[in-house]
């Protein structure tokens, strides 16, 4: 009976969790991260410290009975606990298990942390350039039987858009900003008066208008026409909500579509991953598959550990 902790270190939130033979049993989530205590890092020790000991005492086990504590995320950054060093695409999981690190936290728990590197792509100029932390083991740990030559989308605040080779490794990547803009445009500017986040519900038609208007023009002059379409043309909050989402997702859609993928797959965020499913199914012909909103939850957990316990050839 093998048990790990892990912990999924992100920028705002830490999610730390405990996984036995292969299923997460429990999950503790802190919105404490590595970039909004970067300024003292004893407070992420202190978060990553008690939600290891309250799992352990939920489940009635001792740090005995724990084979690993595992790290991935942006807790393996400059602003985390430990900076580990991304290695360079193409990577697979192999790579990934060849390039763990442990160090020691006594004031965390009396056992080595197992950091997880992140993957970036190394180019010579900053249009092809990009980094991951997390993502990587989030890939791993999704219940896919075939994962060659297929395009996985995570989305969320930074939404992830990857290509898996033939050989089952990371090729290349791309990094958009989706989940941050929506936020943003709808809670900070004028659109806030006009888009609801929160009660609206996609309708295809109006979400398929915004991804063609933006497509044809520009993002910029269609998120004025979220404001035109609520006060003018009193379009109901379903229909300028869903314009509203197919006019930030277009460029996310044209950069998936850049690839010409045949397999698709869309885990993460349940709203965007019902959005871009449905705006690929009416502009594309590839197959897509979407991941359960648990599988999703779950899946960096258990990537974490399967690269730990993969044996490299």
């Amino acid at each position: 009976m093998a048990i790990y902790i892990t912990i999924d270190g992100g920028t705002t939130n830490t999610r730390v969790s405990l996984v036995q033979d292969g299923h997460v049993k429990d999950t503790i989530a802190f919105a404490i991260g590595a970039g909004n205590c970067a300024a003292q890092r004893k407070t992420l020790c202190d978060v990553v410290r008690d939600g290891i000991y309250q799992l352990l005492q939920q489940n009635r086990l001792t740090v005995q009975n724990i084979k690993k504590v595992i790290a991935s995320g942006m807790i393996t950054s400059e602003t985390g606990l430990y900076t580990v060093d991304h290695i360079s695409a193409p990577a697979g999981i192999n790579n990934l298990h060849r390039s763990l690190q442990e160090l020691v936290y006594p004031h965390i728990i009396d056992m080595p942390i197992v950091f997880i590197p992140g993957i970036r792509i190394d180019a010579a100029d900053y249009e092809s350039a990009d980094m991951m932390r997390g993502e990587e083991a989030e890939v791993y740990g999704l219940p896919l039987t075939e994962l060659a030559n297929c395009v996985i989308i995570l989305p969320g605040s930074h939404s992830k858009i990857i290509r898996i080779d033939e050989n089952e490794c990371i090729s290349d990547f791309s990094t958009l900003l989706s989940g941050e803009m929506i936020a943003a445009l709808a809670g900070h500017t004028i659109l806030s008066q006009s888009v609801e986040l929160n009660k609206a519900q996609l309708q295809p038609e109006w979400l398929q208008k915004g991804y063609r208007y933006t497509l044809a023009n520009n993002i910029n002059k269609a998120l004025f026409k979220v404001r035109i379409l609520k006060n003018k043309y009193k379009l109901d909050q379903d229909g300028v909500y869903s314009f509203f989402i197919g006019a930030v997702l277009c460029g996310e859609i044209q950069e998936i579509l850049r690839s010409a993928p045949q397999s698709v797959v869309i885990a993460g965020q349940s709203r965007l991953k019902q959005a871009l499913a449905l705006l690929l199914r009416q502009n594309s012909d590839c197959q897509i598959q979407l991941i359960e909103d648990s599988d999703a939850r779950n899946a960096n957990a258990l990537g974490m550990v399967r690269i730990v316990e993969c044996d490299p050839e």
